[in-house]
């Protein structure tokens, strides 16, 4: 590995924060969403095995555990 790059990227990447806009406003509450679609091929490992099939109605808080 080029001792550059190593050093550079030391401790991961700490871009600004940005918060000067929201950082003193109170959180505010959202409606929930009719619908929601989570991606399962966003991984690097081994494919997931979803625990509903395409379609199920799932609602708020079942878990499988």
């Amino acid at each position: 590995m080029n001792i550059l790059i190593k050093n550079y990227f030391n401790g991961g990447v700490h871009p600004d924060e940005h918060k000067e806009l929201s950082e003193h406003k109170p959180f505010e509450l959202i409606n929930e969403p009719e619908e929601i679609v989570v991606s399962l091929s966003q991984n690097l490992g081994k494919e997931p095995i979803p625990a509903v099939k395409k379609n199920d109605l799932v609602k708020k808080g079942l878990s499988n555990q």
